[in-house]
């Protein structure tokens, strides 16, 4: 599946959100085991590390680019972004993964 940069927020947006509300009913849902039950539910079953965000960077550039997410939808925002920052990893810190997102994306839309 070739991704826009476009859609890659969008169905990284999406997907988060349904995370966000999933870990509402069950607060000890594993992160990797939902981000891939939302990947299947929708039929992408090729998306590399079930991250759209991830697909993208690895659709562009070289191998060392895809190595250091240079073309990281997040990153390319903010250069500091790395989804397994301490004070935000997605997979310990969801929901304020989900709010750094969220806040990328207001940045990326206001330009």
């Amino acid at each position: 599946m070739k991704l826009t940069l476009n859609q890659a927020w969008k169905l990284c947006l999406e997907q988060w959100k349904w995370i966000d509300k999933q870990l509402d009913k069950d607060s000890l849902a594993g992160i990797v085991s939902l981000k891939r039950q939302w990947c299947r539910v929708k039929e992408f079953k090729d998306v590399t590390a079930d991250c759209f965000f991830c697909e993208y960077n690895n659709q562009k550039g070289s191998a060392e680019d895809r190595d250091n997410c240079k073309n990281c939808p997040g990153r390319l925002i903010n250069r500091k972004f790395y989804c397994d920052n301490g004070t935000y990893d997605y997979n310990r810190h969801p929901r304020k993964f989900y709010k750094k997102i969220l806040g990328l994306n207001k940045k990326r839309l206001d330009k």
